[in-house]
């Protein structure tokens, strides 16, 4: 697809549509930058666009020495995703976008499984996509240190295809 034109100024901030891989590179991208993003859990209607209920919203007030136009632009282009600029808080239908149901996202730890009994194309595939498609960070664990209890250092558990032999020993 086409590199997006250059992103518009907006006084409230931009807004992008979940989804795509495009949306999923740049709201990696956005989150690996420190920008905040906000979670917007029901449908709304702005900056000319319709967006579905899971849209992802960047105000553009900051006190960051780049500006976030510029930042949101710069990964928008390289993701290849369309944004919004959204003139206002004030949806023309929908959820207000400045109402306590617009959440922040925080960026979730995410842990890759690996090892026995995972099958490694799989796994390798999964750390692919992650890493280079998305551009994701994750963090590859092996099967065996599920015990330990390293799994509460993360958010997510990324599970790829097992082989036939079971996760657990039998009885």
């Amino acid at each position: 697809p086409a590199t997006p034109p250059a992103l518009a100024d907006a006084r409230y901030g931009y807004a992008f549509a979940p989804g795509t891989e495009a949306g999923s590179r740049l709201l990696a991208a956005l989150l690996a930058d420190s920008v905040p993003v906000r979670f917007a859990p029901h449908a709304f209607n702005g900056g000319g666009m319709s967006f579905p209920q899971g849209a992802f919203v960047v105000r553009a007030s900051g006190s960051d020495s780049v500006p976030v136009r510029e930042r949101v632009g710069r990964h928008a282009a390289a993701a290849r995703a369309q944004v919004a600029p959204l003139g206002s808080a004030a949806a023309s239908s929908g959820t207000d976008l400045g109402s306590n149901s617009v959440i922040p996202v925080r960026p979730p730890r995410v842990a890759l499984l690996g090892g026995s009994p995972i099958a490694g194309q799989s796994f390798g595939y999964a750390w692919y996509a992650l890493d280079n498609r998305l551009g994701y960070p994750s963090t590859a664990i092996d099967a065996d240190a599920i015990a330990s209890g390293v799994l509460s250092d993360f958010d997510v558990l990324i599970l790829p295809s097992v082989f036939s032999s079971p996760m657990s020993p039998p009885l």
